[in-house]
């Protein structure tokens, strides 16, 4: 399997934290959000990951250096003009051997079984859009078939409520075709072109996981109570011993 991580964004509203760090690199109990995801996509069978970046760039690539992630290859694509997620996306797929590839948000925490998503992939699909009911984010919409009808407002024909994207996507690289050759672009604008055009955008439909945005000050704050109060075993794992100071 191979993968990439979204982490070129500004993390604006992130800030102040993201004045001083880069969003990938915010600390989650103490370890940098970053070398989780590598740890959890090297244990779901990851051998190759591509990691996009700007914003405080050299101190990801510094992280990286120091911290080289076991049994993965790593690739670091550099914007040193911002792309934005269709053109991160574009850059990434570039990096990566013409095959379906994961693709995670460096701002999200999860436990989600990233190995059963990828399996879960269908081949003739551009994408799998992993989703999850989460009411302030549910935006996209179904049909009965379990393809992705609509991104924003609801569609003419759609089977029940919208549900939201958790960041997580199995990505074909046909669907880099869909995106501009060079410069910014914007995904969502390539998922509705796609589904304007009648083709297939796949849904894998999850629930019973933990995950939470890391976005804002708010949800950063969320998660570390969530897991300091054991609501996450499963992540458990992926983080330093703690204990009480003397």
């Amino acid at each position: 399997m191979q993968a990439a991580i979204l982490a070129a964004g500004l993390g604006t509203r992130l800030r102040p934290l993201t004045h001083a760090i880069p969003k990938a690199l915010i600390p989650v109990l103490n370890r940098p959000l970053l070398g989780v995801l590598l740890a959890q996509l090297r244990e779901a069978g990851a051998r190759r990951v591509a990691v996009n970046i700007h914003h405080l760039a050299d101190q990801v690539e510094g992280f990286l250096k120091d911290n080289p992630p076991q049994d993965l290859e790593m690739v670091i694509r550099p914007e040193p003009e911002i792309l934005g997620t269709g053109g991160g996306l574009r850059s990434l797929g570039q990096a990566l051997e013409d095959q379906p590839f994961l693709a995670v948000n460096a701002d999200i925490l999860t436990d989600l079984d990233l190995a059963e998503i990828f399996r879960n992939h269908r081949e003739e699909a551009l994408a799998t859009l992993v989703l999850h009911d989460c009411p302030r984010y549910n935006t996209v919409w179904l049909d009965q078939a379990g393809r992705v009808v609509g991104v924003g407002e609801p569609p003419a024909h759609s089977s029940g409520p919208p549900l939201a994207y958790t960041g997580v996507q199995v990505v074909s690289p046909r669907l880099l075709s869909w995106l501009p050759a060079q410069g910014p672009a914007d995904l969502v604008a390539a998922w509705r072109h796609i589904i304007a055009q009648g083709e297939f955008l796949a849904a894998h439909v999850v629930s019973g996981h933990f995950w939470q945005d890391l976005g804002t000050p708010e949800a950063y704050l969320s998660a570390h109570q969530k897991l300091l109060s054991g609501a996450c075993p499963g992540l458990a794992g992926f983080f330093p011993g703690m204990a009480d100071p003397l």
